[in-house]
């Protein structure tokens, strides 16, 4: 069951960082685009990893 939570969470947080991402690259100039976009990116890996942590350990 942990594993499938596990999944799930990553999935809503590629989903979640997908949109981000091109919300920053429409919005933006294509240099400022690119350089925000991997912020982006790094913040929602970490993120999502916490929120992972947390939900996993609520049981």
């Amino acid at each position: 069951m942990d594993l499938i939570k596990s999944f799930v969470i990553d999935l809503v947080g590629i989903f979640i960082t997908f949109a981000l991402c091109l919300a920053w690259f429409v919005i933006t100039p294509e240099g400022f685009g690119i350089i925000g976009g991997i912020i982006i990116l790094i913040a929602s890996y970490f993120v999502t990893i916490k929120v992972k942590k947390k939900l996993l350990k609520l049981k």
